[in-house]
C-alpha cells in the first residue's frame, strides 16, 4: 500500500488540534516535523509550572536525581521512596551530600519567583555541627531501640513536662519505624564517611525523567552530566523553545514551591486564568513577564491572600473575576473589598474572626455607591449562625429591607435591587465549590454568604423546552452519574433517559456498593445512638465509611437475611452448599470466644504499658502495640461482645437504625438516611433497579470490576452489559453460568481478561480460552503447566511468590516450540531474583539446539518456520502503567515471544 506524505499545510492543520504532549512526542520522534511543529500555534488547557515539574493538561513531566545502588547494597528506604516517586530534588556532590548548585543561578529566559522565605532550606549539609546533630540522632533512637527490645528496664517518668511527653510518644512508636529512623540516619551519615575516607557513595546517580498521565507512566534514565536546573532548561526549552507565537493556555498555575522557573528565552503565554498564586505581590512584575498583552484583562485570578499589596496590583482591577483563597485574618479586608471594581469576587478564609458589623458597613457602601447590575461577592462562612445574624442585623439596619428565609432584599433605585443571602456548600457545583476549598481544609466551609447587587426586578428568564429528539442526543454523550441525578430530579425525563443507550467507562458491583467511573454508591445501616450514650470508637467509624453492609437483628448480632434469597434478575456468585443456619451460629459461638481472648490480651497489654510494675506475660505480643493502638482495639472487641451481652440478659438495643445512602465521588460526599423499614439487600435491588432497571439496550461498559466475593448481586430483570474488558475474576469454573449471565454476547471475544485466582480447569471455557489479552494472578503450583497450552495472543502471569522452577519454565518452552502460535504471540511472568532469569537461559541454551545467544536473551527455532524468543528484563523498563501495577512485586519480567 502506497502512502502519501501530508502536505505541509495540512500538516499544519492537524498539529492544531491535536493534543500538545502528542505533538512534543512526534516532535521528538520525527525531528524533519519539529520546525513545522514549532510554527503552529500551541494550545493548552492547563499548565503547572514549577521548579522541577511542567504539568501540561494532565500530563507531568518531572525530573529528579535517581539513585541505583551497587550490586549487595541495601538500598535505604527513605532513597526507595525517592526514586519510586520521580527522583531526589537536589542535586548530589562526589560524597553525597546535597548541594544547591542552582539556587542562585539566573540564566537568560529565567523567571525569579520570590519568597519572603526559603522554602527550602539552603543551609550548607556537610558541617561539622550537622554530623554531631545526627550522631545525637542516632544514639537516642538506638537507646529507645535497645529499651523497647528489652535489652533494659528504664522507667518513663510519670510527669508532664514536654521531655516526658516525647519519651513517651517514642517509646510508643513500633519497631519497624524506631528501625526506619535509624537507618536514615546511617543515610545521613553517609556522605561524611565517604568524605572521611576519600570513598565513592554505594550509588551510582542518574537524572531521572518521568512522564505521568493519567493512565500511563514511562520512566527514563540519563546520564548524571548536568546538574537538575539545567536539566529542566532543557526539557522546558524543548517543550515551548522556539515558537513562532505566544502559547495559548486556558488556565496557568503555579506550583507553590517554585522559585525560580527555567523557561526558554522568548516564553510567552496568552491565558484566560490564572490559578492558585502566591506571595502574589512579590511576584507580580515576574508573573506579567510571562504573560502576553492579548492575556488582558484576565477573565479571572485565584491566589492565598497573605497581605494587603495581594490585593492592590495594577491588572487586578482589570480583571472580571477573582478568588482570594485563605485570607489573612490580619488583613483590614472589607476597606480593600469597598474599593474594588471587579464584578466577581470569592473569598475563603480560615479561622476568620470578622465581626457581622463589618458586612453590614459592605451593604451600606454598596447602596450608597453605584455598582453594574451582576455584580457578586461571595464569602465563605463556617457556621449558619453567623449567616443568621448577619441576615437579621442587615434586616433591623437597612431601610427598605425585606427578609426571607435566607435572602435579605434591598431596592436600590429603579428596577434594581441589593440581594444577600446565604446557600449550603453541598448545593454549589464542582467549579463554584473549587473557589472556596482551600486544599489543606477541604472541609472547612460548609455555607456560603453571597451577595448579588443591582438585579432587576422585571427580568424573567424564558426557557424553551429541549425538543424530545435533542434530549436523546444530549444524553447520550453525557456523563452517566449526570443522567441518574437528572433521572432523580426531573421525573418527566425518566423514559427518555432510559430509552437512551448508557456507556460507562469502569463499573464495579458488590452486595452493597455499585461503582461507576468516579462515583460509588453504597447502602449501609447507619447507627444513631440515644442521646446520651456514648458512641463506641467502632461504630463511629463503621458509619463514616457507609454504615453496616448487611442487616442487624433486636440485639446488634450482624446477619445477612438475603444469604439465602435470590430473586429475578439477582446473580447468585457465592457456593452455597457448605454454609447452613446451623453452621452460621456454630461460627457465632466461637467468635465469642475469640473476641473474650482478644479483648483480654489487649487490656492485659495496655495494663503493663501504663504500669510496667505489674506482672504479665512477656510473651503477649500485644505489648508492641502502641498505647493508641490497644485502646482501639479493646473498644473494637468489646462492641462486638455486646451483642451477647444484651441477649443473655434481653436488652434492647441503644440506638435507632437507618438505612443510608452515601455517594461518593472525587472530593465529594453526600449521604442521605431513610427509615429502616426494609431489608439491607432489599434496598441494594432497589438502588441498581434505578440505576440500571428498565433499560431498552444493552449497558456498554469499557471495563467491568467483579471484586472478590462470595455474595448475590442485586441487579434489576433484564440486566445486560457489553464490554471487552473484565477485571477481579476468580472461581469462574464455578461461576461461570452466573458470570456470563450478566455478560451480552457481544462482549464476545473479550480483549482483556483479569483472573486474580485461577485453576487449571477454568481454562477450559471457551470465553477464557479466546480471550486476546490474559492477566493471571495466584495459580496453584500443581497447575502452571496449564499456560504453555493456552493459545491466547499476550498472557500475563504474576507469580510474585515465588519464581517459576527450570522444569517449570523449561515445560513452557517446550510446548511452545513444539506447538504453533502467531507471531507476536507472547508469554509474560515475574520474577524476583536475576538468578532465577539466567538459570532459564542457561538450560535453553543446553537443551535446545540452534541456539543463538546474547545478554539477556535466547533465541532457538521451533517446528513452524518461526523463532522463539527468551528474553527477561527489569520491571523498571516497563511503560504500560497496567503491567507496571500488576508485576509491582517482581523485579524482572521473563518474556517468551515467537518471532519470525
Amino acid at each position: 500500500m502506497n502512502t502519501l506524505p501530508l502536505q505541509y499545510q495540512s500538516l499544519k492543520a492537524v498539529l492544531l488540534h491535536m493534543d500538545p504532549n502528542v505533538r512534543f512526542i512526534i516532535s521528538h520522534r520525527l525531528p524533519p516535523i519539529s520546525s513545522t511543529e514549532k510554527v503552529v500555534p500551541l494550545r493548552i488547557e492547563e499548565l503547572d509550572l514549577g521548579d522541577l515539574t511542567t504539568t501540561v493538561n494532565q500530563t507531568t513531566y518531572k525530573l529528579g536525581i535517581y539513585r541505583e545502588y551497587k550490586k549487595g547494597e541495601k538500598i535505604p528506604w527513605r532513597a526507595q521512596r525517592y526514586n519510586d516517586f520521580g527522583g531526589f530534588p537536589l542535586d548530589f556532590d562526589r560524597f553525597g551530600f546535597e548541594i544547591f548548585p542552582g539556587h542562585n543561578a539566573l540564566n537568560p529566559g529565567d523567571v525569579s519567583l520570590p519568597c519572603p522565605y526559603n522554602l527550602v532550606s539552603q543551609v550548607e549539609r556537610d558541617t561539622v555541627h550537622i554530623e554531631r546533630m545526627h550522631r545525637t540522632r542516632l544514639k537516642f533512637y538506638q537507646n529507645v531501640l535497645k529499651t523497647r527490645l528489652g535489652s533494659e528496664n528504664v522507667e518513663i517518668s510519670d510527669g508532664e513536662g514536654e521531655d516526658t511527653i516525647l519519651e513517651h510518644y517514642y517509646m510508643s512508636l513500633p519497631i519497624e519505624e524506631l528501625e526506619r529512623h535509624i537507618g536514615e540516619i546511617y543515610e545521613d551519615l553517609q556522605p561524611f564517611e565517604c568524605r572521611r575516607f576519600n570513598l565513592k557513595p554505594p550509588f551510582v546517580c542518574y537524572i531521572m525523567f518521568t512522564i505521568t498521565s493519567k493512565s500511563h507512566k514511562e520512566i527514563s534514565l540519563m546520564p548524571y552530566n548536568m546538574k537538575l536546573h539545567e536539566a529542566m532548561k532543557d526539557l522546558n526549552s524543548f517543550l515551548f523553545g522556539g515558537r513562532h507565537q505566544s502559547i495559548q493556555v486556558q488556565k496557568l498555575q503555579l506550583s507553590i514551591n517554585g522559585t525560580i522557573l527555567r523557561l526558554p528565552v522568548g516564553f510567552k503565554i496568552e491565558t484566560e486564568q490564572l490559578k492558585g498564586l502566591n506571595n502574589l505581590s512579590m511576584r507580580h512584575d515576574a508573573i506579567i513577564s510571562m504573560l502576553d498583552k492579548k492575556s488582558f484583562p484576565l477573565k479571572s485570578v485565584s491566589f492565598f491572600a497573605d497581605d494587603e499589596p495581594d490585593f492592590q496590583f495594577s491588572d487586578m482591577g482589570k480583571t472580571k473575576s477573582f478568588t482570594a483563597m485563605d485570607v489573612n485574618p490580619e488583613i483590614d479586608l472589607f476597606s480593600i473589598l469597598k474599593t474594588l471594581s471587579n464584578q466577581r469576587v470569592n473569598l475563603s478564609f480560615y479561622d476568620s474572626d470578622f465581626e457581622i458589623g463589618e458586612y453590614l458597613g459592605l451593604v451600606q457602601s454598596w447602596i450608597e455607591n453605584e455598582r453594574p447590575i451582576g455584580t457578586c461577592y461571595s464569602f465563605g462562612i463556617e457556621e449558619e449562625d453567623t449567616a443568621r445574624q448577619i441576615l437579621k442585623l442587615v434586616r433591623a439596619n437597612v431601610e427598605g429591607a425585606k427578609r426571607s428565609k435566607r435572602c435579605v432584599s434591598i431596592p436600590i433605585r429603579n428596577f434594581a435591587r441589593l440581594e444577600l443571602y446565604y446557600i449550603p456548600m453541598k448545593s454549589l457545583n464542582d467549579s463554584e465549590k473549587e473557589e472556596f476549598m482551600y486544599y489543606w481544609w477541604p472541609d472547612l466551609v460548609t455555607s456560603i454568604m453571597r451577595g448579588i447587587n443591582m438585579m432587576y426586578t422585571e427580568y424573567q428568564n424564558e426557557k424553551i423546552p429541549l425538543q424530545y429528539e435533542s434530549l436523546k442526543a444530549v444524553l447520550l454523550y453525557m456523563e452517566p452519574n449526570v443522567r441518574f441525578k437528572l433521572g432523580h430530579r426531573l421525573p418527566s425525563i425518566r423514559l427518555t433517559e432510559k430509552i437512551v443507550p448508557l456507556r460507562i467507562e469502569s463499573l464495579e458491583l458488590t452486595s452493597h456498593s455499585t461503582k461507576i467511573n468516579d462515583t460509588e454508591y453504597l447502602i449501609g445501616l447507619f447507627q444513631e445512638y440515644n442521646p446520651g450514650e456514648k458512641v463506641p470508637k467502632a461504630i463511629q467509624n463503621s458509619n463514616e465509611k457507609g454504615g453496616v453492609f448487611g442487616d442487624l437483628d433486636q440485639y446488634g448480632f450482624f446477619f445477612s437475611s438475603g444469604y439465602f434469597v435470590v430473586e429475578p434478575g439477582d446473580v447468585a456468585l457465592q457456593i452455597k452448599s457448605d454454609v447452613t443456619q446451623e453452621s452460621m451460629d456454630d461460627s457465632r459461638a466461637r467468635r465469642e470466644r475469640e473476641y473474650k481472648y482478644y479483648l483480654q490480651r489487649n487490656e492485659e497489654a495496655f495494663a503493663a504499658k501504663l504500669n510496667p510494675e505489674i506482672p504479665h506475660d512477656r510473651y503477649n505480643r500485644f505489648i508492641e502495640k502502641s498505647v493508641e493502638n490497644l485502646e482501639d482495639s479493646i473498644d473494637l472487641y468489646s462492641t462486638c461482645l455486646q451483642p451477647y451481652e444484651r441477649r443473655r440478659k434481653n436488652l434492647k438495643v441503644p440506638y435507632v437504625c437507618h438505612l443510608q445512602l452515601t455517594i461518593k465521588s472525587e472530593g465529594n460526599k453526600q449521604t442521605q438516611r431513610y427509615p429502616y423499614e426494609m431489608k439491607h439487600y432489599v434496598a441494594v435491588k432497589r438502588l441498581n433497579t434505578f440505576l440500571f432497571g428498565g433499560r431498552r439496550s444493552v449497558i456498554k461498559v469499557q471495563t467491568f470490576n467483579l471484586s472478590y466475593q462470595r455474595t448475590t448481586l442485586r441487579l434489576p430483570i433484564g440486566f445486560r452489559i457489553s464490554t471487552k474488558q473484565v477485571k477481579n475474576f476468580d472461581d469462574i469454573t464455578n461461576r461461570d453460568r452466573a458470570i456470563c449471565s450478566m455478560l451480552d454476547p457481544s462482549s464476545f471475544p473479550l480483549d482483556r481478561l483479569h483472573m486474580d485466582l485461577a485453576v487449571a480447569e477454568d481454562f477450559d471455557l471457551p470465553w477464557i480460552q479466546n480471550a486476546r489479552i490474559l492477566y493471571v494472578g495466584l495459580l496453584p503450583t500443581d497447575d502452571f503447566w496449564v499456560l504453555g497450552t493456552l493459545f491466547n495472543w499476550r498472557i500475563f502471569f504474576k507469580c510474585d511468590w515465588r519464581d517459576v522452577s527450570i522444569q517449570e519454565c523449561f515445560e513452557w518452552v517446550s510446548e511452545w516450540i513444539e506447538n504453533e502460535r502467531p507471531v507476536g504471540s507472547c508469554l509474560s511472568f515475574g520474577i524476583v531474583k536475576e538468578e532465577a532469569a539466567i538459570e532459564h537461559l542457561e538450560m535453553i541454551r543446553s537443551r535446545v539446539e540452534g541456539s543463538e545467544v546474547s545478554d539477556r536473551y535466547i533465541s532457538v527455532p521451533t517446528a513452524f518456520d518461526t523463532r522463539l524468543e527468551v528474553f527477561y528484563f527489569p520491571v523498571k523498563d516497563l511503560q504500560n502503567m497496567e503491567q507496571i501495577e500488576f508485576y509491582e512485586k517482581s523485579n524482572w519480567i521473563m518474556k517468551l515471544k515467537i518471532a519470525q
